[in-house]
């Protein structure tokens, strides 16, 4: 079991976060951005976010716990963090949870939350649960 302890806790993403698949398909990948991942002898190329990686060396700086996450499995966001070489601003990397099981609704306790729009990569944060 690992605990926690009082850290704020912040969690990250994987693809279209961390990884901009959407970005990449079909246009030119920007060289400065570019990331070359290998996971279960694959290999692909994709563009990084650069500012959400900066995210997460600044959350580690101040303190925080960093989780990476994805869908596609605590394995793969090991090897996205391992090619984003961030292994050290991350303590923990697993699936994206299904469910959560609480006494109240995430949005009584969850922080600020952060969306990414694929069309203009911009994002904002939703403040209206505050």
């Amino acid at each position: 079991m690992i605990t926690v302890g009082d850290k704020p806790v912040v969690c990250f993403d994987v693809d279209d976060t961390l990884i901009m698949w959407s970005k990449s398909h079909g246009s030119e990948i920007s060289e400065d951005k570019k990331i070359n991942i290998i996971h279960n002898a694959l290999a692909f190329s994709s563009e990084f976010h650069q500012e959400h990686v900066n995210n997460i060396i600044r959350h580690k700086q101040r303190g925080h716990f960093v989780v990476v996450w994805s869908a596609g499995g605590g394995e793969w966001a090991e090897t996205a963090v391992k090619a984003l070489k961030i292994s050290k601003y991350v303590d923990i990397c697993m699936s994206k949870p299904s469910w959560y099981v609480d006494d109240m609704p995430c949005e009584s306790w969850m922080g600020k939350r952060v969306f990414i729009h694929e069309e203009d990569d911009d994002w904002e944060e939703d403040e209206s649960k505050w």
